[in-house]
């Protein structure tokens, strides 16, 4: 179990190097609401998820210790982060693998979310309240990831017919001046075509609509929740008990907590910029 243990802090550690990647390729080309270039939402991308969010639902292991269950804590606003991220990447896939990638994300979605919830009836998971509120935020995020899934094909078509006729508005200001005289002329009309161009991107579009500026908010807010509580376990007198890590995956999961952690740290922040 230890290694499998090893395993998922990996899998995870995947999924953060990748949002550090669309964050740190968003710095450098000036585009802070951070198209998803490396963290996209595909088979393999799900296959990882699929392993990074083993703990949640683990039903058969016993996690008594008060590091396992934060670890386990850990996972429910990592993977609403990985949720929020992913959401620009749908505008960036045909109709057939929006459908097949999106279902497979639901599925996984709602296997963690059911089995976190028997976890909280049975006793397993006994921190009060606040696997509630994450677990809200990620069904409210399934939400809103399904409905601009939906919307997107539409979304497409439309964004299209409006670039082609920007395009052509701009194509007749050029062909009636035929010479251009000054080098502020040829600014301009450079600027027309890169600001067609970069508006008219669909995961621009996708990543600056209501619902994912939304999205953007909820997670945030969840993961400043969760940033407190951590911060605040470990400013209080009991912060030893979490080495008291009592599952059969023993000091992994101190290194899945960081790890989560830390992801969950790294993807808010271009969640906060796009907002």
């Amino acid at each position: 179990m230890l290694w499998i243990g090893l395993y998922i802090a990996v899998a995870s550690l995947l999924c953060v190097l990748a949002m550090a990647a669309d964050l740190f390729h968003g710095f450098r080309n000036k585009k802070l609401w951070f198209p998803s270039k490396y963290f996209t939402l595909n088979v393999a991308s799900i296959m990882v998820i699929t392993t990074a969010m083993k703990l949640p639902v683990d039903l058969n292991n016993p996690m008594p210790g008060v590091g396992d269950q934060l670890t386990k804590l850990a996972s429910m606003p990592f993977m609403s982060t990985m949720i929020a991220n992913l959401m620009p990447s749908l505008a960036s896939m045909d109709d057939k693998q929006l459908s097949e990638n999106v279902i497979g994300l639901i599925i996984l979605v709602i296997t963690i979310i059911v089995n976190l919830l028997i976890q909280i009836q049975t006793g397993v998971l006994d921190i009060i309240l606040l696997p509630y509120i994450f677990l809200g935020v990620m069904l409210y995020l399934l939400i809103v990831f399904t409905s601009l899934a939906l919307t997107a094909p539409v979304s497409k078509q439309i964004l299209e017919i409006k670039y082609q006729a920007a395009r052509k508005r701009a194509s007749k200001y050029i062909h009636a001046r035929t010479i251009i005289s000054t080098v502020e002329e040829l600014i301009q009309c450079v600027r027309r075509y890169f600001i067609m161009a970069g508006t008219c991107s669909p995961q621009f579009v996708m990543a600056t609509t209501p619902l994912c500026s939304a999205a953007g908010i909820i997670c945030s807010s969840s993961t400043i929740m969760y940033l407190y509580c951590v911060i605040e376990f470990f400013a209080g007198p009991f912060y030893r008990d979490i080495l008291n890590c009592e599952s059969d995956y023993k000091w992994s999961m101190l290194v899945i907590f960081i790890i989560q952690s830390v992801g969950t740290a790294v993807g808010t922040i271009s969640l906060l910029f796009r907002c």
